[in-house]
C-alpha cells in the first residue's frame, strides 16, 4: 500500500502528536507544556481532541501516513486511539509542537498538515523496529472519538 503522505520530525520529548488545531484552540493560553501534567493529557486524549505517543526515546523520526477507506481493516499491531478534526486536517509531529502559549503548531521544524475530510478517526501507530519509521494508519469512523486511557499512550520499539 503506498502512503497518502510521507514527513519527519525531530522530537526532544520523545512524543508523537496528532491533533486537529481547532480541537485544541481552547488550550492555546495555556502553557507551552501543560500536557506533560498527567490528568491535562488524559482529558485531551480521552475526549478525542488530540493522541499523545510516548515513543520511548528522543531523536528523529520518519513517518508514512494511509488512509483507509471502510471497508478496510486497521492493521491491529501497534497503539489504537479515536481523534477528531473538524477543520479538515491533522497536525503530525514532535509533542512539543502542540498549542500552547500563544502559539500553534510549525511545519518549519518537521511534521506534517494533513489534510482529511473533517469527522472522527481511528487512528493505529506502528513503530518498525529495524528502521524507527513510523506508520500511521487513519480511518473514518461514525462513532464518536472518545478514549478511555488510564495512562499515557506509549509506543515503545
Amino acid at each position: 500500500m503506498k502512503p497518502h503522505a510521507s514527513g519527519k520530525f525531530g522530537t526532544g520529548t520523545a512524543t508523537l502528536v496528532i491533533f486537529d488545531p481547532i480541537c485544541l484552540i481552547s488550550r492555546i493560553e495555556d502553557t507551552g507544556d501543560w500536557w506533560s501534567i498527567p490528568d491535562e493529557e488524559l482529558s485531551e486524549v480521552n475526549a478525542g481532541n488530540v493522541i499523545f505517543a510516548s515513543l520511548g526515546c528522543d531523536g528523529g523520526y520518519s513517518f508514512d501516513v494511509y488512509r483507509l477507506q471502510h471497508d478496510e481493516q486497521l492493521p491491529a499491531a501497534g497503539l489504537r486511539a479515536k481523534v477528531r478534526t473538524r477543520m479538515g486536517s491533522f497536525y503530525i509531529g514532535a509533542g512539543e509542537q502542540v498549542i500552547g502559549e500563544d502559539i500553534g503548531p510549525s511545519t518549519q521544524y518537521g511534521g506534517l498538515l494533513f489534510a482529511i475530510p473533517a469527522g472522527n478517526y481511528e487512528v493505529e501507530i506502528q513503530l518498525e523496529e529495524a528502521s524507527g519509521n513510523l506508520k500511521i494508519y487513519f480511518k473514518q469512523i461514525d462513532e464518536e472519538a472518545e478514549n478511555d486511557f488510564t495512562d499515557s499512550p506509549a509506543l515503545f520499539v
